[in-house]
């Protein structure tokens, strides 16, 4: 994963914030990831990648707004709690996710 650190949101960054307030999200509503993936209409290997930041497998919009209403959201209170997403975790989840090269 290449993150540009000059940028202050990257596409990769993006998708671990969103993975980061799907999954705190899904265990405050008290959901598992094949319970939200059934009422989304996706697979739960979806949430799953979802959840991990994996760009691969992004969601549409129509998935994120279905995901945001099971979890009791509009999708512009879903991407506030994106923005609000905890940034050391963020750089820890990016750097989990990033190759390590010898230099």
């Amino acid at each position: 994963m290449n993150l540009n650190e000059n940028q202050p949101e990257g596409i990769e960054r993006l998708f671990v914030r969103v993975g980061l307030t799907i999954r705190r999200l899904r265990g405050e509503a008290g959901l598992t990831q094949s319970a939200l993936a059934a009422a989304c209409g996706v697979a739960q290997p979806t949430i799953s990648l979802l959840e991990a930041g994996e760009r691969g497998k992004q969601a549409n919009l129509d998935t994120l707004t279905r995901m945001s209403q099971t979890m009791g959201l509009t999708l512009s209170e879903f991407f506030a709690e994106v923005e609000g997403a905890d940034e050391t975790t963020v750089r820890q989840r990016i750097d989990r996710l990033s190759p390590q090269t010898d230099s």
